[in-house]
Parts: structure tokens; C-alpha cells; sequence
């Protein structure tokens, strides 16, 4: 009756496209869109465990927008409702793919030099970074280890209290 009959160029274009996007990431389950617009075929990649969505890859297929074929890539974190973090777009699938990973490899090697800055931010009050020798005369017996002290009435008063 209003059957709706698919070109054999549509079938094509659509499996050959999943088949490319299961090739390249096998660690995804694809859905790839219906639509009637030949020149942009979308895809939806999801890494699930049990009931809980951990990662989505959304790719799109794109023909005669000026670039030629080309591959737009973006991806979400966890949950059905994640924001989509990052965009990338390349003429091959496995360069829009690899691009998208090289961003967050980078982002994340940002944020981990920011951390591990933090992190030594806050234990420099717990070890001295000051490697100036200790100033106390040797005459006036210094009490060992350095107190620190580079004046000579601190380097006495430290003497007399028996502090290091």
C-alpha cells in the first residue's frame, strides 16, 4: 500500500557506513539513523554496562557541504542526558575519531599537570624547599640539623633552646 521502498544506493551507502563505524570501534553498539538526506547519515555509538550508559560517540557522515566526504565525531560521558564534551571533524573516519581522543588525552594531561601542581603546592609546607646552607658561625656551635635561622642572634637564641 504507502510501502516505503529504499534505493539499492540507500541501503548501501547506510550498511557500508555501519559497517566502517563497527570496523573502526568494535567496542561500540551502533545505531545507525534513518534519513532522507543521503548526504548526511548519523550514527550513535553507546559503551553500556548493565543498565548504566558510560560512554556516547555520535558520528555523521557528510558529503557535498564543501569538504567533501568527511566525518564529524563528538562524544558524551556517562548517562542518557550527558552533554556532549567535544566536537571533531576530519575527511576519514579514523582521523575524526582519532582526533576527538588526541583532544582528550591532551585535556587530560592539562588538568593532571594543573592537579599534580596542587598537589605539590600543598605539601611544600611539609618539606623545606630552602636549600640555603645554614649561616650560624661554626664558632658559635650550631645545633644540628640547621635551625633555619640566618641571623646571628636567631642562630643564638636556637642554641639556647636546644631547637632544630
Amino acid at each position: 500500500m504507502g510501502e516505503r521502498k529504499n534505493t539499492p544506493k540507500t541501503d548501501t551507502r547506510t550498511a557500508d557506513f555501519r559497517k566502517e563505524l563497527v570496523k573502526i570501534m568494535p567496542g561500540y553498539d551502533w545505531t545507525v539513523h534513518k534519513t532522507s538526506n543521503l548526504q548526511r547519515i548519523m550514527a550513535t555509538g553507546t559503551q553500556s554496562s548493565g543498565f548504566n550508559r558510560l560512554s556516547t560517540l555520535r558520528v555523521t557522515r557528510i558529503e557535498g557541504d564543501g569538504w567533501g566526504l568527511s566525518y564529524e565525531a563528538k562524544s558524551a560521558g556517562h548517562g542518557t542526558k550527558a552533554e556532549w564534551r567535544h566536537t571533531n571533524r576530519d575527511h576519514t573516519l579514523a582521523r575524526a575519531l582519532r582526533g576527538l581522543q588526541e583532544h582528550y588525552l591532551h585535556t587530560a594531561n592539562t588538568y593532571h599537570q594543573l592537579a599534580a601542581r596542587l598537589q605539590k603546592g600543598r605539601t611544600a609546607l611539609a618539606t623545606p624547599t630552602d636549600n640555603r646552607h645554614c649561616t650560624c658561625h661554626p664558632d658559635d656551635n650550631p645545633p644540628v640539623p640547621c635551625p633555619r635561622k640566618y641571623a646571628l642572634t636567631e642562630c643564638r637564641a636556637a642554641k639556647a633552646t636546644g631547637a632544630a
